[in-house]
């Protein structure tokens, strides 16, 4: 942590994180996806099946002549024109409508087995990863210096700038600035403070297991269901992080950035148009 605060590098537990949590994350995602396809409806409440009214449902029709793939959110369907929804005969479930086709999920889109068995032994070492990361980030002042410092009085104002900067793709191609706009602050903090404590949370509710020691979790999330709606919604919305990210990634240097979060180096800085 003795590089923490040179200006000019990330420090070492930044680093460890990121790339441990890059690999975890993946499997986590592509395995919770592959559970997703297998019933892919989500309720509210702590019981869910196909008797009850879902509040979202991806599903579609099983006519050749006229094949029909939709979202429904309560009682309103939006046609997906077989982009979402895709019908697949799986030998244990019978004819399934997969969200996410196979190159994203681990084995086949209708495999519960496997994939439950890839995201459990992932999520022990998330979690460990995870809080070694809140700890050394509260003990090295890394949150107080790179999060939390947002410009008061000027916050709505500040998100709209920054906002605008970056639909002209201005910041993207300054380089390796980190936390050097209120955008980046409240990306990094939602998904530090907000995002992975939630998707840790709800995915424990879902355990019997947890449950058993932890019975508030279905208090605190008014049920099993309501807490798999809520995984589901925050994975997604972290998917879109990473895919922000990565195009971020892409525009402003992949080779240098990369090299920067493995080394540690963050400068020179390659300015760009603003």
């Amino acid at each position: 942590m003795s590089n923490e605060a040179d200006p000019s590098k990330y420090p070492l537990f930044v680093r460890v994180f990121h790339w441990a949590n890059l690999v975890l994350f993946v499997i986590l995602m592509m395995s919770g996806f592959q559970i997703f396809n297998v019933h892919p409806r989500l309720y509210f409440g702590n019981t869910g099946n196909h008797l009850e009214p879902a509040v979202f449902e991806v599903s579609g029709n099983d006519d050749p002549h006229q094949p029909r793939t939709w979202i429904a959110i309560g009682d309103h369907r939006i046609d997906t024109f077989g982009l979402i929804g895709r019908p697949m005969d799986n030998v244990f479930f019978g004819r399934m409508h997969i969200v996410y086709p196979g190159w994203m999920t681990l084995a086949d889109p209708g495999d519960m087995g496997h994939a439950r068995g890839y995201h459990f032994l992932v999520i022990v070492p998330f979690i460990i990863n995870y809080l070694i990361y809140l700890l050394l980030g509260v003990v090295s002042g890394h949150f107080r210096r790179n999060v939390f410092p947002i410009t008061k009085g000027r916050f709505w104002a500040d998100v709209l700038h920054e906002t605008v900067r970056h639909a002209r793709l201005g910041n993207w191609r300054e380089g390796v600035v980190p936390y050097n706009n209120i955008l980046q602050k409240l990306a990094y903090g939602l998904v530090v403070f907000v995002a992975f404590p939630l998707m840790i949370l709800t995915g424990l509710t879902m355990s019997p297991a947890f449950l058993a020691k932890w019975p508030w979790l279905l208090h605190l999330f008014n049920g099993r269901q309501t807490a798999r709606t809520i995984h589901f919604i925050v994975a997604n919305a972290l998917l879109l992080f990473v895919v922000i990210h990565l195009s971020q990634l892409l525009i402003a240097g992949p080779l240098a950035l990369t090299r920067a979060m493995i080394t540690g180096v963050r400068w020179p800085i390659r300015r760009g148009r603003t």
